[in-house]
């Protein structure tokens, strides 16, 4: 009985998080980074950066298409302009191959692996502390809005909770009941799949290293470690080629300008930004709140150590979260970044705040309650004497119903703010001005991608609405300069010049001899602007 109500439990607590990550799925169009999540998989890598600049272009490639993409074995080494390991590409190109990678498709991957997360968070937590415990932290992982806004994004955090959080199952089973061929392979593949997804599983990788040698014990540690160590030797051939070529981008202030901290006091940046994380883990802090919540967050984090010493079936969550954020904490500090702002990069700590909040209060002997149980369902009934069965469900003890206090408030703060979870400030409506292109362009039109700079790329641009465009592209530009006499010459026999540019400035600079009616302006993406040019 004790089983089915905790399955029914899980089945409501999954459809739940189905729902809330369907709901409004495709409201906001893809951001950057999501577009890249559509284009690497078809294995031409970052080939936006190759179409020429400054030349009319009579039909520009389709770069988001898969029919004529080359075949998936490119993908795995396409990707040397990037700096993120091959795993989620391939698993992407695999799934488009299926389902296609249209917007929604693209973002079903991750609500996918996301309802996976939850399944798993309660496999560990109920082993560790029981089928209570396990259930508030899925449900928690179920309605948290980082959660939530990440399962709804095409990008790899999803998918590494997933490979996380199964290494952690694999584990804590092996120290709990014992290590079998199913469970080492299991810890392989996950751990070796965290590595290839994102290099910042690194902390989480070292969290369950030292968790195994502290807690295991002779030939079962031994052989956890060769599992540990089969997972480094696969990495090193599979990946180390790639990592080392893109190691060079970690200079370039292309790629990392929006992460430099221009603040006056970095150390005043750094700490609250690391005191704010456990809360925003549940629930994004207004601005004015956010002291507040680098306060109290601040102080979760200096105790997280002592659940360590005082809960052995918490021991893995400390670890788990403070070597997670703490190599970031540390290229902060080291480079001037600002990475602890973007909750993405850490996101695979959150397990371990679930994992606490879920299990805090609750008796640790009603895990091993559970276990003996579970292990007792085929043993046999009651002998003559009126033994009680051991497969019956345990004693409730006294005071019990505290326990679910600390997660049940949780979660309503978490419910409470969900809807700030579906807006993102960041994702400017490339879809509308895509289909703003198409509506306004007309026969003898030549669109041109005007700008220059990290911000206002003619090439992103051109790709950024090439995603979402239905028409033939036709004659295109992509400049980052005014016209030179050929290109003049080349634009001479169209009757109508469609710019796309931010700055309606350096467009008057360039076409001196045109005037600019603008057709319509996307806030975080660009203006369409129709030119009229004098004879």
């Amino acid at each position: 009985m004790r089983t089915r109500r905790t399955l029914f439990l899980l089945i409501a607590i999954l459809l739940l998080a189905a729902g809330v990550r369907i709901y409004r799925l495709n409201q906001q169009s893809f951001w950057a980074d999501e577009f890249y999540s559509a284009l690497l998989p078809a294995g031409r890598g970052h080939a936006e950066l190759r179409l020429p600049r400054n030349v009319l272009l009579a039909e520009p490639p389709n770069l988001f298409d898969l029919k004529n993409a080359p075949s998936i074995a490119h993908v795995w080494r396409s990707d040397l302009e990037g700096h993120a390991p091959p795993l989620y590409m391939m698993a992407m190109r695999l799934w488009g191959e299926a389902f296609g990678l249209s917007q929604g498709s693209s973002r079903s991957f991750s609500v996918v692996m996301s309802l996976a997360a939850v399944a798993l968070i309660f496999v560990v937590v109920r082993e560790l502390s029981g089928d209570a415990a396990g259930l508030w932290a899925a449900l928690l992982l179920a309605l948290a809005g980082p959660q939530v806004q990440y399962a709804q994004e095409a990008r790899t955090y999803a998918l590494l909770l997933v490979e996380g959080l199964g290494a952690a199952a694999a584990l804590v089973r092996i120290d709990r009941r014992g290590p079998t061929r199913w469970r080492e392979l299991s810890l392989v593949l996950c751990v070796l799949a965290m590595a290839l997804t994102h290099y910042f599983s690194l902390g989480a990788i070292l969290a369950l290293t030292i968790y195994a040698a502290v807690r295991l014990r002779g030939r079962t540690r031994m052989r956890v470690a060769a599992c540990f160590a089969v997972a480094a030797v696969v990495w090193a051939i599979l990946a180390a080629p790639t990592a080392l070529r893109q190691s060079r981008n970690i200079a370039d202030p292309q790629q990392t300008f929006f992460l430099a901290d221009d603040a006056p006091n970095r150390v005043i940046g750094n700490l609250q930004r690391l005191g704010a994380l456990p809360v925003r883990y549940f629930t994004e802090p207004m601005s004015h709140s956010l002291p507040a919540a680098a306060i109290t967050g601040g102080i979760a984090l200096l105790l997280m150590p002592l659940l360590a010493v005082r809960r052995r079936d918490l021991a893995l969550w400390p670890l788990w979260l403070w070597l997670t954020i703490l190599p970031l904490l540390l290229l902060d500090v080291a480079r001037g970044t600002q990475h602890l702002t973007y909750i993405r990069y850490t996101l695979l700590a959150s397990p371990a705040l679930y994992g606490i909040v879920a299990a805090l209060l609750f008796d640790r002997r009603d895990a091993d309650d559970a276990n003996d149980a579970n292990d007792a369902t085929h043993a046999p009934a009651s002998d003559a004497s009126g033994a009680t069965d051991a497969s019956g469900p345990p004693p409730r003890r006294r005071g019990r119903w505290i326990a679910h206090l600390p997660p049940s408030l949780v979660a309503i703060a978490c419910l409470t703010s969900l809807s700030y979870a579906y807006s993102a400030w960041w994702k400017a409506d490339w879809r509308s001005l895509a289909q703003q292109i198409d509506r306004a362009r007309q026969p003898n039109d030549v669109v041109i991608f005007f700008g220059h700079g990290r911000v206002d790329n003619p090439n992103s641009n051109f790709l950024f609405t090439s995603f979402y465009r239905h028409q033939p592209y036709g004659p295109t530009v992509l400049m980052d300069r005014p016209p030179d006499e050929a290109l003049a010459r080349e634009l001479e026999p169209f009757r109508g010049l469609l710019i796309v540019a931010l700055d309606g400035e350096e467009l008057t600079r360039a076409f001196p001899r045109a005037s600019f009616r603008r057709v319509t302006f996307e806030p975080g993406a660009a203006a369409l602007w129709r030119a009229e040019r004098s004879p």
